[in-house]
Formats: C-alpha cells, sequence, structure tokens
C-alpha cells in the first residue's frame, strides 16, 4: 500500500513540477513544423587564436502557426552577440519579460535554441528570416571547425582550417536545423585573412574581393542538401587538376601537390562519376569536385558534396600506407554518397545503411566496371568474415539500430552497418535480378533532394516485384542482429535443412535465443546434377526439404551471396571433400572458410578443415588452393589452438607449410616455418590456458598430434614428426 502511494505522490508531482529531472525527458528531435529553405553564412576565422566570428541568415518556413521556432546551437562553440527575427531585435527571454509584440529567444536542452513571442502570442505561418550574429572557437578534435596539420614522414609541414559536419556538428560552426530531414540551399562566404591561402567549399565562387579583414570568397548556392554536407577548408593553393570530358574540374588539394601533379586518382574519380551517373540515370549535379587531405585519424574520408576530406595517405603518391587498390576503393565508396547520401538521404542515422551500406554496395560494382578487378567476388573474405566475428561480440547491433541521442547517433557509423547492409543487398540481387538495377534508378529518381527511411526503400524494392518473400527477407536481416546457421542432413532421398540463430547472447541460453531470432531467406544452391537454383527458407518454416533428384551432393550458398553458415552433416562433408574437383574453383576455396568458420563457432571439427586443406593441395596444377581462402582458414584454426596447447599449434604450423610445400611455394614455406621458432616462445605451455576445452578443440587437439602427420608426402618429414611424437614433452 505505502508504495502504491508513492506511485501517485511521484505522479502528481510530476504533473505540477514538469521540469522535475525524474519525469521530464530531454527532447533531441525537431518537431517539423518550421523548415529551413535558405541559409546564407559568413565565417570569417582567426587561424592563430583559434576562434572565428560568424553571421548567418536562416530563411524559414512555418506550415503553420507555432508556439516557438527551435533549431540547434551548440553553446559550448557559440556565443550569441545579437539575433533578429523578421527584422526584429530578440530579446533573451531567460534575463527579461517581453512586451506583448516582441519576440525573444530562450536557450533549451540538446543544444536546442527558442524563438518565441511575447504575450503568449503564436508566431503566424508563413516565410519568415532568423538573423544570427555570433562568436566561436575552434574544435579540439576533428569535429565541427578545426586546425589541422599536413605531415609527411612524421614531421608537420603546415596547417588548413576544414570542417567535417557529419553526423551533428554542424551546429558548432552555424546556428541551424541540425538533423539530415531539413534540407536547404547553403550560400557560404569566407574571410581568409592571409593571402597566402585560398578558400574552398562545396561550389564554385562566384566572386572574390579584397578587404580591410583580408580577402573574402563568396560561393554558389548549393543545391537542397542537410547541414551536415556542407563543408569549406582555407589551406595553401598547391593542387593537381584535371577536366573530364564535361569539362569539370577535378582538384586534389595536399601539400605539394602542384609539384607531383599526379592525376591518376582524378581521373579514376571522373570515370567513377560517370559510371554513378550512367548507372542512377541522374547526372552529377555540381560544377565541381575537390578532393582536400590532412592528417585525420578518425576515419578515413568525409564525402562532403563537391568538397570530398580525406586522410592525407589516401592522396599522396609518396606514401605507401595504402596501396594503390585500397585508394581507388575508398574513392569509388565515397562517391557513391553523392546519389546515395547526399541527394537521396536518410531521413535519421537510424537508417544510415541507406548510406554506407549502398556506398559499399555501389563501390564494389564501381571498381569491378573500371578497373575489371571482380571486386565483388572478395566481398566474402574481406568484410563478411569480419562481420560473423563481430555478431558473436557485444558489438552487435542491428543494421537498423534507432539512436535518438545525437552523442550516441556515431555509434551507428560501424562495420555491421557498413558491411551487413551490403550483404544483405548481395543477398537481394540474388533475388531480384536485372530488376536490381531498376531499383536504384526507381529510388534516386523518385527521392532526389528528398530523404527516406528504410520502409522507402523496401516500398521501392516491392514495386518492382510480386514476390512477398522479398519484404520479410528484407525486414528480418535489417531489424534484428545475429546471424543465422543452416544445418543440413540427410533423410533418405532429401536433404533437410533447419536454421539457428548465432550471436552474442549473454543469457547462454541457446534453445530461447534461436526461437526469438528467425529469418526469411533466399537459399541458392547447386549439385552434382543440376544448376544453381533459388528457394526461400520462410522464418515461421521449422524445415526446408531439398529433393535429391539422384544428387550425391548440395552446396549451399553457392557464390558466396548469401549471410549465413552452413553447417553440413558429416556425410555431406565427406561427400563435398571428395568431390572436390567438381566444385567451381571459388566455391572449393569457400567451404574452407566455411568450415575454419564452423570450428571456430565450435560447430565442427577442425579435421574437416585441415582435411579440406589437404585435399585442395592435392591437385596437379593448384590452381585450387588459393591463399586468400586457405591461409584465413588456416589463421582461424591455427589462433584458436594456440591458447591451449603449444605443441600442437607447433604441429599445425608444421602441417601448414607441408601444404605450403606441396603447392610449389617453396620460399614462402620456408619462411613460415622459421617463424614458428620464435613465435612459440609466446605461447602457453601444453594444457596451460585456463578456459576450459569444448568437444570440437578437444578433437582438434588429439587429431592434430595423432593423424595430421600421416597426410605428409615427404617420409623424412613423417619420420621426424613421429619421432618428435614420442619424445617426452609430448607425453601426457
Amino acid at each position: 500500500m505505502t508504495r502504491v502511494f508513492a506511485i501517485l505522490v511521484l505522479i502528481v508531482c510530476c504533473v505540477v513540477v514538469k521540469s522535475s529531472p525524474i519525469c521530464s525527458h530531454p527532447k533531441y528531435r525537431l518537431s517539423g513544423n518550421v523548415k529551413p529553405t535558405f541559409y546564407s553564412i559568413k565565417i570569417h576565422p582567426d587561424l592563430e587564436a583559434e576562434v572565428f566570428t560568424g553571421e548567418v541568415f536562416i530563411h524559414i518556413k512555418a506550415e503553420q502557426s507555432v508556439e516557438f521556432i527551435e533549431f540547434h546551437l551548440n553553446r559550448d562553440y557559440l556565443t550569441i552577440e545579437t539575433i533578429f527575427f523578421d527584422s526584429k531585435k530578440l530579446f533573451n527571454n531567460c534575463h527579461c519579460s517581453l512586451p506583448s509584440d516582441g519576440y525573444g529567444y530562450e536557450f533549451a536542452e540538446s543544444e536546442l535554441i527558442k524563438i518565441v513571442r511575447g504575450g503568449k502570442k503564436l508566431i503566424a505561418p508563413g516565410a519568415h528570416i532568423i538573423y544570427i550574429k555570433y562568436e566561436g572557437k575552434f574544435s579540439k578534435t576533428t569535429e565541427g571547425l578545426f586546425k589541422v596539420g599536413c605531415s609527411k614522414n612524421g614531421t608537420t609541414l603546415n596547417y588548413l582550417l576544414v570542417t567535417d559536419f557529419q553526423p551533428t556538428y554542424a551546429r558548432r560552426v552555424f546556428p541551424c536545423f541540425d538533423e539530415p530531414a531539413f534540407k536547404a540551399r547553403f550560400q557560404v562566404n569566407l574571410v581568409v585573412p592571409n593571402p597566402t591561402h585560398v578558400a574552398l567549399s562545396n561550389m564554385k565562387p562566384m566572386k572574390i574581393f579584397e578587404t580591410s579583414a583580408g580577402t573574402v570568397y563568396k560561393f554558389e548556392t548549393t543545391p537542397p542538401m542537410s547541414p551536415y554536407l556542407v563543408s569549406f577548408a582555407i589551406t595553401e593553393p598547391s593542387y593537381s587538376e584535371y577536366e573530364d570530358d564535361k569539362y569539370t574540374p577535378y582538384r586534389l588539394y595536399a601539400f605539394n601537390a602542384s609539384n607531383y601533379n599526379d592525376t591518376r586518382l582524378l581521373e579514376f574519380s571522373s570515370r567513377v562519376i560517370r559510371f554513378y551517373s550512367d548507372y542512377t540515370k541522374f547526372p552529377y549535379m555540381l560544377p565541381k569536385l575537390d578532393f582536400i587531405g590532412f592528417d585525420r585519424f578518425d576515419s578515413s574520408a568525409t564525402e562532403n558534396w563537391g568538397l570530398v576530406t580525406f586522410n592525407t595517405s589516401l592522396l599522396s603518391p609518396e606514401n605507401d600506407v595504402y596501396d594503390d587498390y585500397q585508394k581507388k576503393a575508398v574513392i569509388a565508396h565515397e562517391l557513391a554518397h553523392f546519389w546515395f547520401g547526399n541527394l537521396v538521404t536518410n531521413d535519421w542515422w537510424d537508417d544510415i545503411w541507406l548510406h554506407e551500406s549502398i556506398a559499399t554496395y555501389m563501390g564494389l560494382k564501381a571498381e569491378e566496371v573500371i578497373l575489371d578487378n571482380q571486386a565483388t567476388k572478395y566481398f566474402p573474405t574481406i568484410y563478411m568474415e569480419n562481420l560473423y566475428w563481430l555478431e558473436r561480440t557485444k558489438l552487435t547491433t542491428p543494421v537498423v539500430n534507432f539512436q535518438e541521442i545525437p552523442s550516441e547517433v556515431r555509434k551507428n557509423f560501424n562495420d555491421i552497418t557498413y558491411n551487413k547492409g551490403a550483404a544483405v543487398l548481395r543477398m537481394l540481387e540474388v533475388v531480384l535480378k536485372e530488376k536490381m538495377h531498376e531499383v536504384f534508378v526507381q529510388f534516386v529518381a523518385k527521392f532526389a533532394f528528398k530523404t527516406v527511411t528504410t520502409s522507402d526503400f523496401i516500398d521501392t524494392v516491392m514495386s518492382v516485384t510480386s514476390d512477398a518473400g522479398v519484404r520479410e527477407f528484407m525486414e528480418s536481416y535489417l531489424y534484428q542482429n545475429q546471424f543465422p546457421v543452416i544445418f543440413v542432413d540427410e533423410d533418405g532421398d532429401n536433404w533437410v535443412l533447419r536454421q539457428e540463430s548465432y550471436g552474442f547472447n549473454p543469457s547462454l541460453n541457446r534453445a530461447d535465443f534461436s526461437a526469438r531470432h528467425r529469418w526469411t531467406i533466399p537459399i541458392w544452391y547447386i549439385t552434382d546434377c543440376y544448376n544453381s537454383t533459388v528457394t526461400w527458407f520462410y522464418k515461421d518454416q521449422e524445415t526446408l526439404t531439398i529433393p535429391k533428384n539422384n544428387a550425391t551432393w548440395v552446396k549451399l550458398n553457392y557464390q558466396q551471396m548469401g549471410f549465413y553458415r552452413v553447417r553440413y552433416c558429416d556425410s555431406l562433408w565427406a561427400a563435398l571433400i571428395e568431390h572436390d574437383k567438381e566444385l567451381e574453383l571459388y566455391e572449393s576455396n569457400h567451404l574452407v572458410l566455411e568450415a575454419s568458420g564452423l570450428f571456430e563457432m565450435d560447430l565442427l571439427s577442425c579435421q574437416t578443415v585441415l582435411e579440406y586443406l589437404w585435399q585442395l593441395s592435392n591437385v596437379t596444377d593448384h590452381a585450387h588452393f588459393k591463399l586468400e581462402y586457405t591461409f584465413p582458414a588456416y589463421v582461424k584454426v591455427s589462433d584458436i589452438i594456440k591458447k591451449y596447447d603449444k605443441d600442437a599449434a607447433h604441429l599445425l604450423t608444421r602441417f601448414f607449410g607441408n601444404i605450403l610445400e606441396r603447392t610449389n611455394r617453396h620460399r614462402l614455406a620456408k619462411r613460415f616455418l622459421a617463424s614458428d621458432t620464435s613465435q612459440r616462445e609466446g605461447l602457453v605451455t601444453s594444457n596451460g590456458s585456463s578456459v576450459p576445452r569444448s568437444e570440437q578443440i578437444e578433437k582438434c587437439i588429439q587429431w592434430v598430434k595423432n593423424e595430421s602427420h600421416k597426410y605428409y608426402s615427404n617420409n623424412e618429414d613423417a619420420e621426424e614428426i613421429t619421432m618428435e611424437l614420442e619424445s617426452p614433452r609430448y607425453q601426457r
């Protein structure tokens, strides 16, 4: 009874005292009743003092009469000098009472500022203009407006002023409606105090003139875009330049760039822009494209429209931190954002996958067409193997992950958002085939200069297909974390599939966890009797039956287009190993990686992995043995065994070294085996790990110790290992 009374008192208090911290919750999102249409921004920086003065005109439109107008301003960085609303000076409502016909402003939680009208009157609907003069300070991080160095071999050579506003840092530099949904046009003016520097922004300068304060750059007005895409920089005028066949200038600003005049990356960029323009049937909208490099460590690049910022290492021809492929991969990804992110923008940051996942997916397509490098085929090894690991850690999140608090939004910029969404798009391509292209054409045409949600994208997908399974598939993969493992068993003339969920599970209750997580999955498979087939495994099905039709084996996840693991029954694994030569090269190497991943998850003995590695090396021309697949498979097994038994780890190294010898990689085998001696000292002693051994790990250790040497083709190696096994230190 006492507890009930206490709750009632709390409710009454909350009603009476609205500001009570127990009851009130900060408001993080704007209402949407008032929208900006145009900004005119002027920034005058002092590079020595690391401060600036600013002015902004914000043209807004109120859809209806409103009690107040609210927008963003970060008071840790900006201090207001004066505000006018429709040419009327505003009073600070915190310090005085408003006259009945006057306007005032007040600050609110969550970096909000409100304009209110005196006498409790409503602000009329229609067009209004807000003018704010203010002072600001540079950021000490690479968020907002900051001064940063360009270095070479650890020595800082010069400094530049640059911005990075994604996702919610524009409010640190100018008052604005700092959410992606509030698109507007921006006209930027920069005062450059140092005559040896130049100013850059999203658009070309339409006017440059001298004043007593310095050189003023007045830039052209942007297309409608979100505030986080506004970008400007003040830097030394050193650049390389390339002009495409449409006379669009591409410039790369970096220290001594004009001396190198290396235009290869710019030429590649122009081809990427042409590819995306043709693919989406929507041309690049801006009159130029600038790249600028500086020392940044938070990320490799940011896709500001018309002015992309990069880590210096990605642009410098002298720097070998990134190879040519990596540089072009990053460029292809960032330029994809011009369509998927800048032109079509997520409504809020829970849908950031519509930027990042599509950019990853499209970037690979651009690379493949322009560089002819089969980039999409390496997606499983470069991206998906890491995803399987991430999903089993505390870092796991759904692809669509709602975060309302600005400080938490940055958490959505992670490998799952970037790459799992791309994996879903690859699966979707299996189902839609050539209609996949139509999806992106329609998506861009319908939502250009607008903002979208995941539902908008799924609706666009459904407009090109009548397959009801598609929506269920996308929602099951986008709105829940973890991933499915497909178990394949034999039952007479059929293969029977069932699914279980795997991933980070604090409760460790396997049955309950799998019951909660189910997927609708497009299963793409091949057999030795018929070509690839796609069928649906719906989330409400307990099992899926595939008729054998006289086939000896079945291989699921053809072309590795699906995001799921496959655990074949032991007899089917044996059949796949025996008939390995009937599989395409890509398929057989993927099976090794699949098997090692299952061992890592404690679902399969390493014997299967190692026998498959041996089988791949047992081919005359060694064409089936690809290190980009086989070495990661070995490493997965080795990294686990090292934790439990250093002697078994040593034997495993000898086993793989022998495989390298068999595939004529003699020099690599020599280095590989030599490195084992130095590494062994850092490993635990036999049985030295305090972590309990699982059944699969115990089986693996015993197989490596008792069976692995029997596979050696070199009798001397086999005899040497046998003698070593009989030595006292291997005896239990």
